[in-house]
Formats: C-alpha cells, sequence, structure tokens
C-alpha cells in the first residue's frame, strides 16, 4: 500500500469538511422532533494518518497523508432534536442537539501492517446535525454528524490498535459522519486521541475516486436518516 502526498489529501481535506456549522443556532420551536439514523460501508477505503496543524496552538489540523486500506463500520442511534431554520451555512431545514444521542457501533480498519477494532458508543453524551432534505441541484437527504456541532459532546470509542510493535489498548472522542460532498456520497469516522488531537480519519466512499486519491467504491454502503414528532 502506497502513502499518498499532501497534494493528493487536498480533496480529503474538503470531504473532511462535510457541514460547516454557525456559533450559535435557533430552535424554530421547542417542541422535539426525533432522529433515527444509521450508517454502515464494507470495503476499500482511507485511512488519515499524520497531520499537520494550523492557526494558534489549540487550532485546526489538516490531513498529510493517507493510505488505501479495507474496513467496515456499522453505527446506529437516534436522539430528540431541535427543527432549525436554514441559514448562510446550511441552506435547508436541519435539525440538531448538543447531547442526548443514543448510539453505538463498531469500526475496524487495516492498512499498511497496522489495523483498529473499535467499539463507538453514545449513552447521551453526543450531540450532532441531522438532515432529510433536498436542494434542486443536490440531495442532502440522510445526511447526519455525531459528535459534531457548538458545543456539541463526542461520541467515544474503545478498543485496540496493532502495529509491527504489538498491540495496543486505545480510547478516545470520535465524530460519525455521513453525507455527500462534491457529488460524491461517504462516511467519515474521526478518531481523536485523549488529549483531542487528531489519531486517524478512516474514510469509505459509496463511487469510485479516480486518481490521485484512487480509491474504489466500498463493496457496501448504506446511510439513512428518519425525522418524526
Amino acid at each position: 500500500m502506497k502513502k499518498k502526498s499532501l497534494l493528493a489529501m487536498t480533496l480529503i481535506l474538503v470531504f473532511a469538511l462535510m457541514l460547516v456549522v454557525p456559533t450559535c443556532v435557533t430552535s424554530v420551536k421547542t417542541q422535539k422532533y426525533i432522529a433515527n439514523f444509521h450508517c454502515q460501508a464494507k470495503g476499500e477505503c482511507i485511512v488519515v494518518t499524520k497531520f499537520i496543524q494550523y492557526g494558534e496552538p489549540g487550532g485546526g489540523y489538516s490531513p498529510s497523508e493517507f493510505m488505501n486500506g479495507n474496513g467496515k463500520v456499522a453505527f446506529a442511534g437516534s436522539a430528540k432534536v431541535d427543527k432549525q431554520l436554514p441559514n448562510d451555512f446550511i441552506p435547508v431545514t436541519f435539525y440538531y442537539r448538543n447531547n442526548g444521542i443514543e448510539a453505538g457501533g463498531s469500526m475496524s480498519a487495516s492498512w499498511g501492517g497496522q489495523s483498529l477494532r473499535l467499539e463507538l458508543t453514545s449513552n447521551g453524551d453526543a450531540g450532532g446535525i441531522f438532515i432529510d432534505e433536498n436542494l434542486p441541484t443536490i440531495s442532502l437527504t440522510d445526511t447526519f454528524a455525531a459528535g459534531f456541532g457548538p458545543g456539541t459532546g463526542f461520541v467515544s470509542y474503545k478498543g485496540t490498535y496493532k502495529n509491527s510493535t504489538g498491540t495496543y489498548k486505545i480510547h478516545g472522542n470520535a465524530t460519525v459522519q455521513a453525507g455527500v460532498q462534491l457529488s460524491t456520497i461517504l462516511i467519515q469516522v474521526t478518531l481523536y486521541k485523549p488529549d483531542n488531537t487528531p489519531l486517524f480519519w478512516v474514510i469509505w466512499v459509496e463511487t469510485d475516486l479516480p486518481s490521485p486519491i484512487n480509491l474504489d467504491a466500498a463493496d457496501h454502503f448504506a446511510r439513512s436518516v428518519k425525522i418524526t414528532k
């Protein structure tokens, strides 16, 4: 498996910015809605393994290196959410909650002699953003980001990481995202170390991505968001 350069990572960085969210959201009504959601993928994936910090200390990170691998992910849950009006950042009705997600799942991946086997959980700690609406030019239905948003709690992970030196127990925070970017539908799991610096990103896509990424579509790929009162 070949390591990919910073140039090739330009597209992956765009994928990572799945949703740009304002620093505050305003509920349309206090009435709660229920968001039920899930995603699944199995097959070839990309694992981002190195990052470059930008801006001031504590600022963001951009990916600098990744490798192709194989893996699978399954994640599902529900949450009480508030309806939000479209805005300059999200141009459709969306649903948001900064905590309250009850969800669980698992993820595994292997690449270049390394592997991950993890459980993903939220026992009411994580929040997120949920969309089930289309625009004339793009479908945003079945889009969600768990553990992502202003003041939002994370999804938790725990499990093992294996490399040439041994097998290690790991744990930390995560986000799980399913959505569309640049006409590409993807599922991304972002893993953070306990200090919330990035550890790995793992990404699956529904359709093939050409050079310079050269990522095959997942053998199985599914995502769903259903909003009810």
